[in-house]
């Protein structure tokens, strides 16, 4: 098994992995962090900032000298991909809305012919937040020659990394719709066949609508991609984790950006400040993603605002697809938490927007060139737009309309955007500024929990999440506790390989088969039978049937695991069987072969033909196993070769099949029974 890690882990994760022949791309993250480099974009044609002191604020944040020279690019970095022909993907297997953002960069290459899999939560919300993506860059003019004169003005990493096409431009609404229209639509649970080689299966993950953990599992084999997880009782279905004990191989990924700020207290400080602001006739800004944590933003101030001074006051959510997004959290009730599901009975819708939207309390609009917002907005307000980078969207007009006002309080609640880099275009900045992460994501603690719980056989991680952040060495509560589970790092764009314990692939006996077994009895309750047949694979299904039968196999009457060849590479072969056809001969017959579907221990064996009288053998390694000749009174009598995945058994003694028999009941004793 081979796992490459493409994209960054902690906001935009990507892995390439390659497990049973077939090569799997677990999600496909956009990262975003590139729009850092330019200035905002206002959605209203104002004076570029050129304040005092910005210059040296931004270049301290890693921002451009000159952020004025760059104003409006719209850059992101989808995974690194170059490393793999997009041919080779033969599956793409989608977590949840945030991790598909850079999906229609794969797709638009004509070479990449693979299936694609998400829940429909997954798929419409992430769709919601490649549209508002999309709308917020038309028209930022990144191809015109005057962009093109303006990128002198960044630093040299980033003028390298957009001519490498590491950063690239935003996709297109057309880009986005051939994105869609590519993705097959599963539910929790549903099992889903790769090829006949691999089977996956999304389970919840309770971090979002529609968001899952995916199981991938062979016959013999079991690999958990453990993504964005949540154990809180928040807005989305319950994590189930039932389906995702003892792994072979479970990696983890999408913790909590935040993990030393807990969501609950973080939900009260924000209420609380939202509350002080109002009531000292100031506005309050939420620059927020249009779905995911929204929801439970608005659930939150909602309730909270009806406390007296507070219930006049109105809200408005701004975003390209804010409509879009407040009906799919009702349409989507099945996919929410129990409490919410139930409310579907009564009728009732589960989210409380509903209602106040029907009261005029929570008033939604596509931009704020939108007539009907320029007549209902009012002062004090609270305001929810993009996007939270504040590079792009609507909430950076509000920044330079409300900036300069003590009253005013900008509260960042996503996780990825809530550090003083965000606000650095805006300094000096008047306005209160409260970094309020809300991730409701697995922390250090609950990961390690869970982990235990689950018991995998080995974990696959970042190598950042294996030890404590440089900045605090000493808190060891902030990595994973590699005392506890078998650890294994990952770094970015590292190839790692783990061997897999076991080799074997299943087989189906046919009818006629199983019907000429003839068992005897190892050891009590454990049968063994000599076994003259050949493998037929078929659609990556194998079957054994007798020699040169060739029709259509019928009927399952019972389970076999034979060993799986190894090709070159080290992968399992997906089309031939190195089970040969051997010749059949009867107990009567003064020579002839046995093939064994299963492996034997060569010195047991040994041991045990020596309890029965050989004590004469000539033991010999071969390319492909052993050969051991057993003799008599210095004469060669038999021979037993075993070989990966046959035995083989030769009578030299013309006079009497007694040798036989005896290897026979030998070679019962010591056969591994599954």
């Amino acid at each position: 098994m081979d796992l490459c890690c493409l994209g960054d882990f902690r906001t935009a994760p990507s892995y390439a992995l390659r497990l049973a022949g077939v090569t799997v791309l677990l999600d496909c993250g956009l990262d975003t962090s590139p729009l850092s480099h330019f200035a905002p974009r206002s959605a209203v044609e104002v004076p570029v900032l050129k304040t005092p002191g910005s210059k040296e604020l931004c270049s301290s944040a890693g921002q451009t000298a000159d952020l004025s020279s760059t104003s409006g690019s719209s850059y992101v970095c989808p995974p690194v991909l170059d490393f793999f022909d997009p041919s080779s993907f033969d599956a793409v297997l989608l977590s949840n809305c945030s991790y598909l953002l850079a999906l229609p960069y794969l797709v638009k290459n004509e070479k990449f012919r693979g299936r694609v899999l998400a829940t429909q939560p997954t798929l419409q919300l992430g769709r919601l937040m490649m549209e508002e993506l999309a709308q917020y860059a038309e028209g930022t003019g990144d191809n015109s020659p005057e962009m093109t004169t303006r990128l002198q003005h960044l630093p040299p990493e980033v003028q390298d990394a957009i001519r490498t096409g590491k950063f690239q431009h935003l996709y297109t609404m057309e880009e986005i719709a051939d994105a869609v229209q590519r993705v097959e639509l599963v539910s929790y649970g549903q099992a889903v066949d790769l090829f006949g080689l691999l089977e996956v299966t999304p389970h919840s993950s309770g971090s979002s609508l529609g968001s899952c953990n995916w199981l991938l599992q062979t016959p013999f084999d079991k690999f958990v991609y453990l993504s964005a997880s949540s154990q809180l009782t928040t807005h989305p279905q319950a994590l189930h984790q039932a389906a995702l004990h003892n792994a072979d191989v479970l990696l983890l990924s999408g913790l909590s950006l935040a993990p030393t700020f807990n969501p609950d207290n973080m939900l009260v400080a924000m209420c609380e400040a939202m509350a002080s602001t109002l009531r000292a006739d100031g506005n309050v800004l939420f620059p927020v993603f249009p779905t995911g944590v929204v929801y439970d933003i608005l659930e939150c101030l909602l309730s909270y605002m009806d406390n007296p001074g507070l219930h006049t006051v109105p809200i408005f959510f701004i975003s390209p697809v804010a409509d879009a997004s407040l009906a799919f959290s009702n349409i989507f009730g099945e996919w929410a938490s129990t409490n919410k599901q139930n409310k579907l009975y009564q009728p009732e819708p589960p989210f409380p927007h509903t209602e106040l939207i029907k009261m005029g309390r929570l008033k939604f609009f596509p931009n704020i060139h939108d007539t009907a917002f320029n007549n209902a907005f009012r002062s004090p307000c609270v305001v929810l737009a993009g996007h939270p980078s504040l590079r792009l969207g609507d909430a950076v007009h509000f920044m330079k309309l409300w900036g300069g006002n003590r009253r005013n309080t900008v509260i960042l609640t996503e996780a990825g955007y809530a550090s003083p880099a965000t606000l650095a275009p805006f300094q000096p900045l008047a306005m209160k500024a409260l970094y309020n992460p809300i991730d409701t994501r697995l922390n250090f603690p609950q990961a390690n929990r869970m982990l235990q719980e689950l018991k995998p056989a080995q974990v696959v991680a970042a190598d950042a999440l294996l030890q404590p952040p440089p900045t605090m060495p000493q808190r060891s509560d902030l990595c994973l506790d590699k005392t506890a589970v078998k650890c294994t790092g990952l770094s970015d764009g590292e190839v790692i390989t783990l061997p897999l314990q076991s080799v074997y692939q299943r087989a189906m006996l046919s009818l006629e088969v199983a019907g000429s077994l003839d068992f005897a009895e190892c050891r009590p309750s454990v049968f063994a039978a000599s076994l003259s047949a050949c493998v037929m694979t078929e659609n990556n299904q194998h079957q054994v049937v007798k020699p040169g039968d060739e029709r259509p196999w019928q009927g399952l009457v019972a389970e076999v695991k034979k060993q799986a060849t190894t090709s070159a590479d080290g992968n399992a072969a997906a089309d031939h069987s190195k089970m040969e056809v051997v010749e059949d001969t009867k107990p009567t017959s003064t020579s002839g072969k046995r093939a064994w579907a299963n492996s034997i221990a060569i010195e047991p064996l040994r041991e045990a033909l020596a309890r029965r009288g050989f004590h004469q053998q000539v033991f010999k390694t071969t390319p492909n196993g052993y050969l051991l000749t057993l003799l008599q009174d210095q004469h060669d009598i038999a021979t037993v070769t075993l070989e990966d995945g046959a035995t083989h058994v030769t009578n030299l003694d013309a006079s009497s099949d007694a040798p036989l028999a005896v290897i026979h009941e030998a070679l019962c004793e010591q056969i591994r029974m599954f």
